[in-house]
């Protein structure tokens, strides 16, 4: 179709212009990516700065949890000896 629409002469040129055209898009893309995937990271590493106790707050809801050792009876406990003195 092309053939027919620029003629022979013509072809050849075209398709090096249009190859040259993809390149620089292609170029023009790879760089877009990186510089995002770039933004993306300082942003992660800055939100992590900001709240370094973000990874533990599951520890937390350990302080709130019944542990059972405080709810042994203090009956239960070993008696003090009399300090001999």
């Amino acid at each position: 179709m092309a053939l027919l629409v620029v003629g022979p002469k013509k072809l050849p040129e075209l398709a090096r212009a249009l190859g040259r055209g993809f390149a620089e898009f292609r170029r023009a893309t790879e760089d877009l990516k990186g510089t995002l995937n770039k933004e993306l990271e300082i942003e992660e590493t800055l939100t992590e700065a900001e709240d370094p106790a973000k990874d533990y707050s599951h520890l937390a809801d350990l302080d709130s949890q019944n542990h059972p050792i405080e709810s042994v009876d203090s009956s239960s406990k070993p008696k003090e000896s009399p300090v001999n003195g």
